[in-house]
């Protein structure tokens, strides 16, 4: 667009524009666009064109568990908050990555309410977390100490 001397700010607008009407898009089966026929797999891949995912950085700290969604293959999908600033998000605790203990851990503190210290690895578009996985568990005690084990398994759990 810049090489035909068009403003990348009203290219941007342009976009933004486009995105907010495939966005609605995005949430049914079949729908149109402008007379365009989309599935929801076209108005996604739409609707996350041009965002580029950040590297990724750590974001270990103190979280609560609100949500365990089992319903994963490769393993779990647990909606965290952070106890410090409330933000929550969803990490994945994979098989291949936690110890039956990490795992354990974790089903622990959504069960009891509690707090885990937990090791994630997010990846960012933008400001926003694109994907996060866990890559360690534990509940931190008063003297500092870890409980975890540290053999990792793999396996149904």
């Amino acid at each position: 667009m810049e090489k035909f001397g068009v403003n990348p700010a009203i290219k941007d607008e342009a976009d933004d524009a486009l995105k907010a009407l495939t966005r609605p898009a995005a949430q049914e089966d079949h729908s149109r666009v402008r007379g365009v026929d989309l599935t929801k797999h076209q108005a996604q891949a739409v609707l996350s064109s041009g965002q580029k995912e950040r590297e990724g950085r750590r974001l270990d700290g103190n979280y609560r568990v609100i949500d365990i969604n089992t319903d994963i293959e490769m393993g779990y999908a647990i909606k965290l908050q952070d106890v410090d600033t409330e933000q929550e998000f969803t990490a994945y605790a994979t098989y291949e990555e936690l110890t039956r203990e990490d795992i354990h851990t974790i089903f622990e503190v959504a069960e009891k309410k509690s707090v885990v210290h937990a090791l994630v690895n997010a990846f960012f578009v933008g400001d926003r977390i694109s994907r996060a996985f866990i890559v360690r568990a534990y509940i931190e005690s008063d003297d500092g100490d870890r409980s975890t084990d540290d053999n990792k398994t793999g396996g149904d759990y």
